[in-house]
């Protein structure tokens, strides 16, 4: 040291000997430092913890632990990781449970099952709650690596953030933590306790804006028809899932003149954490169909087919020609409305099809039927048939109807692909006689 400060009065040599002097000195700061931090960390150990001695440790390691750009940090946190592993009591203050948790679900074994109970059992689970069916959904990223970790919504919420863990790139598990306990350990260190205020576990090849917010748990609603049972993870839903009064099914508003019509029940389930499995039957235990998009479940058909057409108190197929032969005028000529009495004597007085036959009658527009000679009927099929109650059926009808044109000696064919609706009325008031009348009929299917 004293031969290099006299070297360094010679100008020419000054340079090259502060160099050298500057390496001296930092290699006798590092030797001191490492000194200072052997026994920083031994002065951690026997204190355990004093604020005074985690201070300095951090002095000597030339470091400050709550700004993460400042040199060596990474090494003063690696080594408090290694001191909370030899003293298990102040784990849980430092490491933070997102961490455990993923590091638990990856190792599986009893540290992965206790991390799934540990989730369940902090859940409020309803009465339509299915433990197994988490647990298997849970199951589903056990042991598996691939793990990534991604905050939803506002990034700089501290309180009750919600992360979104994915295995495999596919959504696995949604959890909202909740800040428990915020305070000082270590003299330095701002740590934060945090405990599992939601969660949903993903089923297979769910997408991410499937799920609801975070907070009570998911809603979802099915709708069946009248009589049928709706299940939701194999518990039957009554009277106190309503979520409203029963409606009117679509398509049978005019039916509901003159008799009682299948209604629409809907059920509301909340507070579930994975989507649940959900079916329905009709009373016979028939399955209903059922098709979902997002957390709404809506039945497919109002009824499986119960019937067929030899059992029905009508010629269906007979009564749906009779109409078609009416709209072309080929039940008579203008002298006798063009075959309106053979009509209306399955219709009911003053109901929406009645008044149409009878303005279609008496209106212009047949006149406007090209002349034609009808051939014959083929594709002939009566399915669907639906008795729903001993006043009302349904069945889907089918045919062609095939005609010449007298101009052109064009064939042409017409399709007739229509639901027709039934019911018995009995009021005379209404009509004429008690009996069985075609009250409704809407399109199923192609219509020419």
């Amino acid at each position: 040291e004293q031969q290099l400060r006299v070297i360094a009065e010679a100008p020419e040599l000054e340079g090259r000997a502060e160099l050298i002097l500057t390496k001296l000195y930092g290699s006798q700061a590092e030797q001191f430092r490492a000194l200072a931090v052997a026994h920083g960390k031994k002065a951690v150990e026997i204190t355990g913890g004093d604020r005074d001695a985690v201070s300095e440790l951090a002095n000597a390691w030339n470091s400050y632990i709550p700004d993460g750009c400042c040199r060596n940090h990474h090494a003063l946190i690696e080594w408090f990781g290694d001191y909370c592993g030899r003293h298990p009591d102040n784990r849980a203050a430092l490491m933070w449970l997102l961490d455990n948790l993923i590091d638990d679900l990856q190792a599986g074994g009893e540290a992965a099952a206790r991390r799934k109970e540990q989730i369940i059992s902090s859940l409020e689970l309803g009465a339509n709650e299915s433990r197994d069916l988490l647990t298997a959904r849970l199951d589903r990223g056990v042991g598996r690596p691939g793990y990534r970790l991604e905050q939803q919504g506002d990034a700089t919420d501290a309180t009750d953030p919600v992360y979104t863990l994915y295995v495999d790139e596919s959504p696995y598990l949604m959890l909202e933590l909740h800040a428990v306990n915020s305070y000082v350990r270590f003299g330095i260190l701002a740590i934060t306790d945090w405990e599992i205020a939601d969660a949903y576990v993903f089923e297979p090849g769910a997408k991410l804006e499937s799920v609801q917010p975070l907070g009570q748990g998911q809603s979802m609603e099915v709708s069946v028809p009248d009589g049928a049972i709706a299940y939701v993870n194999g518990t039957a839903l009554t009277g106190n899932d309503l979520s409203e009064p029963p409606n009117i099914l679509a398509g049978f508003v005019y039916a509901s003149r003159f008799v009682e019509v299948p209604e629409a029940i809907t059920y509301r389930v909340d507070g579930l954490h994975t989507a649940p499995e959900v079916w329905a039957t009709d009373s016979a235990g028939n399955p209903v169909e059922l098709s979902h998009s997002g957390s709404i479940y809506r039945a497919t058909s109002l009824m499986v087919p119960n019937a067929t057409p030899d059992e029905l108190p009508v010629d269906v197929l007979t009564l749906a020609e009779t109409w078609s032969r009416f709209l072309t005028g080929d039940l008579g000529g203008a002298d006798v409305n063009y075959g309106l009495g053979q009509v209306t004597s399955f219709l009911v007085p003053g109901s929406a099809l009645y008044e149409q036959a009878v303005a279609y009658a008496r209106g212009s527009e047949i006149s406007f039927v090209m002349k034609h000679s009808l051939d014959s009927f083929s594709d002939e099929s009566v399915v669907n048939c639906v008795r729903y109650n001993e006043d009302l059926f349904s069945c889907d009808v089918h045919f062609k109807k095939n005609m010449t044109l007298n101009a052109t000696s064009t064939l042409r064919s017409d399709v007739f692909d229509n639901s027709l609706i039934f019911a018995y009325v009995d009021e005379l008031g209404t009509v004429s006689q008690p009996g069985w009348y075609l009250v409704d009929m809407q399109p199923t299917g192609e219509v020419a």
